[in-house]
């Protein structure tokens, strides 16, 4: 089992309030944010952890920008998104933005990507949406590998269909990855729904599975990844598999689990993301029914919409009230040293090759990442 960290904005975006309603606001809470987030990879880094993933949410920071600061401050660990879509970048932008990164950091970049939530960037942001999401991601991995590997450049196919996404002509990219690896960065796609999953075991290098994902859901997924790649003629035991599941080892952690609850509901509230709770023991489709009631995601998705809309008035803490603890420790690897042994033997019994190891919050010392690794690698 690999251990990485990753990265959100959420931390920078609370220190730039705090900033903002200053009474005299000379950016020393944002400041710090960013020392903090570097110091924290150098000591996951330090501590041997296998990569950092940076998330890129369509109201947050430029992923690609921080994963450069800390390519500049780090030397050994892999540095990707997790995860960037076809609707936020072009993909024209994505393999300029991802060579970059390989370039500057000597080969140890790697792409997570998704299709996105289509709804927030139609209505939104104003991007003209593909009538199927998938194709624009199928469309984007075929563009890169043609980009990534001699002659570097789309070959004139004319005409191209009416309905191709994405229809670039004869265009050719001058930066490419770093010279010195061997085959192209990896691209890992996140994937939910069966479409997403086939789509991966056709064309991708590794699969992404979001946080509080049921056993029963993560071996159902990983085996419909593996028969695709079958069908399509590829090696299905070269595909990794990365549970985005936050591992903490702590003797307490009924205050984890129930900070755990806001994450549930919030994921669970976007279409389609109930799935991953299938086979969990718990009456799931009126509790995510009722959850969606108080969001108000379905309207506000089709509206406008947004995490940060999700977020507002209060309604994600009540959504979270209504989570059962119960739900969250079984989906979660949480507790004790027995309990967390047990769980990542599950998990890789499943097949899953990587998970995250839970960063300390804001406030806590973070240069004892180093030895939460090396317990976690003692029970793996």
């Amino acid at each position: 089992m690999r251990f990485s960290v990753s990265l959100s904005h959420h931390d920078l975006a609370r220190a730039q309030r705090s900033d903002e309603g200053a009474a005299e606001p000379r950016g020393e809470a944002t400041g710090a944010a960013v020392d903090r987030l570097v110091g924290l990879v150098q000591a996951a880094e330090a501590g041997g952890a296998d990569a950092v993933w940076v998330s890129e949410d369509p109201e947050g920071w430029d992923a690609f920008a921080i994963l450069t600061l800390l390519a500049a401050r780090t030397s050994r660990i892999r540095l990707g998104t997790g995860v960037t879509n076809p609707l936020l970048r072009h993909p024209n932008l994505i393999a300029a933005s991802l060579s970059t990164l390989d370039v500057v950091s000597s080969g140890r970049a790697f792409l997570g990507i998704g299709r996105g939530e289509p709804a927030w960037y139609r209505n939104g942001i104003g991007v003209d949406v593909p009538a199927q999401p998938l194709d624009g991601l199928r469309r984007t991995v075929e563009l890169l590998h043609a980009w990534w590997t001699p002659p570097h450049r789309v070959q004139p196919t004319l005409p191209l269909p009416d309905d191709t996404v994405f229809p670039v002509r004869n265009w050719e990219r001058t930066i490419i990855p770093w010279p010195g690896r061997t085959g192209s960065p990896p691209i890992v796609i996140a994937a939910a729904g069966p479409k997403a999953l086939r789509l991966a075991g056709e064309i991708a290098d590794g699969v992404l599975f979001n946080d509080l994902a049921s056993d029963a859901y993560l071996g159902d997924a990983i085996a419909t990844v593996r028969a695709s790649a079958a069908a399509a003629g590829r090696d299905p035991a070269a595909i990794r598999f990365t549970y985005a599941t936050r591992v903490l080892l702590t003797e307490d952690p009924g205050p984890e689990l129930l900070r755990r609850r806001s994450t549930l509901a919030l994921i669970n509230a976007l279409p389609g993301m109930d799935r991953q709770l299938a086979g969990a023991g718990f009456d799931i489709p009126p509790l995510v029914a009722a959850i969606r009631a108080i969001l108000g995601s379905e309207a506000a998705r089709e509206r406008v919409g947004g995490f940060p809309d999700l977020r507002r008035d209060g309604r994600l803490a009540r959504a979270a009230n209504l989570v059962p603890p119960a739900l969250v420790d079984e989906l979660s690897v949480v507790g004790p040293a027995a309990h967390v042994r047990h769980r990542l033997a599950v998990l890789a019994g499943l097949g899953i090759d990587e998970v995250f190891v839970q960063l300390p919050p804001v406030g806590e010392r973070y240069d004892n990442i180093g030895r939460r690794l090396d317990e976690l690698r003692m029970l793996s």
